[in-house]
C-alpha cells in the first residue's frame, strides 16, 4: 500500500530560489534608483550654485552703474583667467571694477562663501556677458550665461540682465 502525504510542511528548494531571485531583481532596482536620486540631487545643487552666481554677477553690473556695456561684456573660460590689473577695494576706475567683478566672480581665489573656488566646486568652463538689444545706452539688456560640467554645451543658465 502507498503511503500518501496529505499535509506537508515547509518549502521547497525550487521555491526558495525563486524568491530570492524575486527578491534580488528588486533590490537591484530600488540601487538604481538610490543611484539616479543621487545624481540628480547633485545636479539640482549645482544648477541651484549657478544660478547664484548669475545673479551674483547681475547685482554686481548693478552695483557699478557708471560702468559701460561693454565693461561688462565679455567671455571668460577657465584656461584664461587673468587676474586684473587692480584688486579694487576702494579708488577704481567704472572699468577696472568691473574687470575686477568678472574676475572675482570665476576666477576668483575667495576662500569664503558661495562664490569661493567656484572653477573647481562647480568645473565652470565659461563665463559669458553679451548685449541683447539697446547696447549703447543704459537701458541695456545683457544675456549672462554660465557653462558647466563636462559636457558645457548641455549644462548652462542664461539671465537678462538690465543694469
Amino acid at each position: 500500500m502507498l503511503h500518501q502525504r496529505l499535509n506537508t510542511a515547509g518549502f521547497t528548494l525550487i521555491e526558495v530560489v525563486i524568491t530570492l531571485f524575486i527578491m534580488t531583481v528588486g533590490l537591484l532596482g530600488l540601487a538604481g534608483l538610490q543611484a539616479q536620486a543621487i545624481k540628480a540631487s547633485l545636479d539640482t545643487a549645482q544648477r541651484s550654485q549657478t544660478a547664484w552666481l548669475v545673479s551674483e554677477v547681475a547685482e554686481r553690473i548693478r552695483a557699478n552703474p557708471d560702468a559701460s556695456v561693454s565693461d561688462y561684456t565679455a567671455t571668460l573660460t577657465t584656461t584664461a583667467c587673468l587676474k586684473p590689473d587692480k584688486q579694487c577695494n576702494t579708488d577704481c576706475t567704472p572699468a577696472q571694477m568691473a574687470a575686477y567683478d568678472l574676475w572675482d566672480i570665476f576666477c576668483g581665489i575667495d576662500t569664503q562663501g558661495v562664490v569661493a573656488k567656484a572653477v573647481d566646486s562647480l568645473t565652470l568652463s565659461e563665463l559669458s556677458i553679451h548685449c541683447k538689444k539697446n547696447c549703447t545706452n543704459s537701458a541695456a539688456h545683457l544675456a549672462v550665461s554660465i557653462h558647466w560640467g563636462k559636457d558645457p554645451n548641455q549644462q548652462q543658465i542664461t539671465m537678462e540682465v538690465r543694469p
